[in-house]
């Protein structure tokens, strides 16, 4: 099963996608966006809570790059 990084995941043509992919069950999902609620919305349509994971950040903190980097690193682990 592929795990697919979605960024942009909470609005416009991220979200579509992940929507679409999402319903189509068969890829593990790493969905990114800028609005919380709005991705809350996708996990608690499509997800369960053991399938659940988001990540809610400003693409330009510091940081941001590479807390994506460790959690991407970490799910591909779990492959």
């Amino acid at each position: 099963m592929a795990l697919i990084l979605i960024t942009g995941a909470s609005d416009g043509l991220g979200r579509a996608l992940a929507e679409d992919l999402a319903a189509g069950g068969r890829h593990r999902l790493l969905l990114h966006g800028r609005d919380a609620r709005r991705l809350a919305q996708i996990t608690g349509r499509y997800f369960d809570g053991e399938k659940e994971s988001r990540a809610s950040e400003e693409a330009y903190d510091p940081g941001y790059r590479r807390r994506l980097s460790e959690l991407t690193q970490k799910l591909l682990a779990n492959v």
